[in-house]
């Protein structure tokens, strides 16, 4: 077995009571056609933070900003685990740009509509969903690596 753990990161951005997701356009992973909040790998040297609004804006094209931490989820995979940290964030900037090849859509959904979508991740989303529109997030002062801007 490879002991290895990867970081991610995953936004879940709300608006007028409304998900923010990404439907998925590459099969690197298995994923393609699958929805999913804007997320990924967290790149050397880079503060989870600054990860999460650069991963939100290529995935979606949204420029978003970071409320508060929702949750972090460890899962044991076959190359080692991997750590998410699931981030409460909203539209900073209301008009997006043009977002990555690799994404087919772009949408804001509800609760309900989420939970019918073919979601890549569907035991691990809905949790973080359901406290990002209860509003229950923690500070941002729980990460270590967080600077005031």
């Amino acid at each position: 077995m490879i002991n290895n753990t990867t970081l991610f990161v995953s936004t879940v951005v709300v608006k007028d009571g409304k998900l923010l997701v990404v439907q998925e356009g590459k099969n690197n992973y298995g994923q393609l056609d699958t929805w999913n909040f804007p997320a990924g790998h967290v790149e050397p040297g880079e503060r989870l933070v600054d990860a999460a609004i650069r991963e939100a804006k290529e995935e979606s094209g949204y420029t978003v900003a970071i409320d508060g931490v929702l949750s972090v989820l460890l899962k044991n995979t076959d190359s080692g685990m991997s750590l998410v940290v699931f981030f409460l964030g909203h539209v900073a900037d209301g008009s997006p740009v043009a977002h990555e090849e690799g994404i087919q859509q772009v949408d804001f959904v509800t609760l309900e509509a989420l939970e019918k979508l073919n979601l890549r991740f569907p035991d691990d989303m809905i949790e973080p969903a359901r406290r990002a529109l209860s509003d229950k997030s923690y500070s941002l002062d729980i990460i270590m690596d967080y600077q005031e801007a």
